[in-house]
Formats: C-alpha cells, sequence, structure tokens
C-alpha cells in the first residue's frame, strides 16, 4: 500500500469519525452506523498495512491524522445550521454587582436570564445569569463585563443541518 495512500485513507478516517459523530448527535441512529463502519474499515485497512517497527509510516499515519482532524473542522463548520453559546455565570454576592452587566447586555438585545439560585455558607446570595448569545464575540464581552469574582462558563450548542 502506498505512503500516499495510508496518507489519504487516515485522513478520511478522522473526517468519518467526525461526521459519524455528528450524526449521532442529530439522532441519525442509520446513517452513524453506517458512517462509522466505513470509518473502522478504513481504520483497520490502514493499521493492517503498517509494518512493524517502521516508525516512518507510523509518523505518515499520525501526520495524516493531525490533517484529518483539522478538515474535520471544516465538515463541522458545512454541517453546521446554527451555532448559539450558552454562558452560565455563578457569582456569590448581591445582585447589584451584576446589574449594569445585566443591563448592558439587554440593551444590546441578548438573552440574560438571571435566579436567585441559594444562600451560600456565608450567608450571601448566589446569583446564576444563563445567558444565550449567537457568536464568540459576546461571549468575550459577558466575560469582561462581569465582576473577576464571578465563575463563568461558556458551551457552544451547536444545531446541525
Amino acid at each position: 500500500m502506498s505512503y500516499l495512500f495510508m496518507f489519504f485513507a487516515r485522513l478520511v478516517n478522522d473526517v468519518l469519525f467526525s461526521l459519524g459523530n455528528i450524526q449521532t448527535y442529530k439522532g441519525e441512529k442509520i446513517k452513524a452506523s453506517l458512517i462509522r463502519t466505513i470509518d473502522i474499515f478504513i481504520f483497520f485497512l490502514v493499521v493492517s498495512k503498517i509494518p512493524k517497527d517502521d516508525l516512518f509510516i507510523v509518523g505518515i499515519v499520525a501526520i495524516a491524522s493531525g490533517f484529518g482532524k483539522y478538515f474535520s473542522f471544516g465538515v463541522d463548520e458545512i454541517m453546521t445550521k446554527d451555532d448559539t453559546f450558552l454562558t452560565l455565570v455563578k457569582y456569590k454576592g448581591e445582585k447589584g454587582a451584576l446589574q449594569f452587566a445585566i443591563d448592558e447586555l439587554r440593551r444590546k438585545n441578548i438573552t440574560v436570564f438571571s435566579v436567585n439560585a441559594h444562600y451560600n455558607n456565608e450567608g450571601g446570595e448566589t446569583l446564576m445569569l444563563f445567558i444565550l448569545n449567537k457568536n464568540k464575540e459576546t461571549s468575550r464581552l459577558v466575560k469582561k463585563l462581569m465582576p473577576k469574582s464571578a465563575n463563568i462558563i461558556s458551551s457552544e450548542a451547536k444545531e446541525y443541518r
């Protein structure tokens, strides 16, 4: 098996792996299963052709895997229908310290839900903010507006075609 074929097969293997994960996320059981079958077939085809102790070929396959992972981000981008970020902010303190940030985000038409979660051990309030936004720039704005003691977690919630 030629080096070029092994390189290309491993690259395709990584892209198929990501595509299978997207189909699984979408709940497309049959598509995900078929893609995974092809993905595993290619993987074992490549692995079985690597001669024992041939570090050059192992290196080629590893580099191909890196390129495959890189290209899988392109597949993900093509398959993404909608990108939404959910940012959670946990803050132990008075709501007044967050009010400016909440008002500023709402002025920019960013959805903010504020919840008084519970009282912490020190007797103060624990506030939770749930912020829905459409881009990374807004996530950066949220982090900039929040007090330094706020615990901020941002997660991408994608919807695929």
